[in-house]
Formats: structure tokens, C-alpha cells, sequence
């Protein structure tokens, strides 16, 4: 996602019409928009594969 001019990957939820960007990781605070503020979002694609060399 493209938010403002940061990237960021993040899991999209709607609820109640606004839109909750959640991290997989609790090292960052989910983003909360309602739908005037998600005019300044913009999904640039979609992620279908994380791979880890761990």
C-alpha cells in the first residue's frame, strides 16, 4: 500500500465502511482511515507468498 508517500505491507480489513491496516507483527500499531481519509491510500498490489530464510 501506498500511504501518503510511505509503502508499507499490511493486512486490509473494512469495518463499518472505514478501513483497518493491520501489521503482522505487534511491533507496529494497526492504522485506522475512514473512507475520506483512505482517499490518500492506494493498494499497489497484493502480496501471495512470504518466504523466510530463518
Amino acid at each position: 500500500m501506498l500511504i501518503d508517500e510511505e509503502v508499507t505491507l499490511k493486512r486490509f480489513y473494512r469495518n463499518n465502511g472505514d478501513v483497518v491496516l493491520k501489521p503482522d507483527t505487534n511491533a507496529y500499531p494497526p492504522k485506522f482511515f475512514t473512507d475520506q481519509d483512505f482517499k490518500n491510500v492506494r493498494v499497489l498490489g497484493k502480496a501471495i507468498l512470504f518466504q523466510s530464510r530463518v
